[in-house]
């Protein structure tokens, strides 16, 4: 009977154990204040994404050199057949490599991401939102 009381408390213990989510900053937010997208066609489906839950203070498109960084991302798509015997599905691999520079021209941080999608323009707003995502201001929940 010990046993099983030891068991049912312990189990009752861990079920009340506390969950945390945290994300890490990408980089020292107070020091990288500001930024400015560089990313073609999709700058400001990228600045919104970023502006309001990045660290940023503030994400522009319209580079002027007063920014503290520079985020230029690249981003193409492949499709691929994803056909079975009773179906045809073409779906779309999207790939985005970004590097955030300071106005020196120096790499203060780089990466890839990638995702599918069954739209090729899916595809691409997919790993952009990876790319927000990553610069997302830190938290603990």
């Amino acid at each position: 009977m010990k046993a099983l009381s030891f068991l049912l408390l312990s189990v009752s213990l861990v079920g009340c154990a506390d969950l945390t989510f945290a994300k890490q900053a990408a980089l020292d937010y107070r020091q990288y204040r500001t930024v400015c997208i560089s990313a073609r066609s999709w700058s400001s489906y990228l600045q919104t994404e970023m502006g309001s839950s990045t660290g940023f203070a503030a994400v522009t498109v319209a580079c002027s050199g007063d920014e503290d960084a520079v985020l230029s991302v690249s981003v193409s798509t492949e499709s691929y057949d994803n056909s079975t015997d009773e179906t045809t599905d073409i779906d779309y691999y999207g790939y985005a490599d970004y590097e955030l520079t300071d106005r020196d021209g120096q790499v203060i941080d780089s990466g890839s991401v990638k995702s599918d999608s069954e739209t090729s323009d899916e595809a691409e707003q997919d790993v952009l939102d990876k790319v927000a995502f990553h610069y997302h201001a830190p938290y603990r929940l």
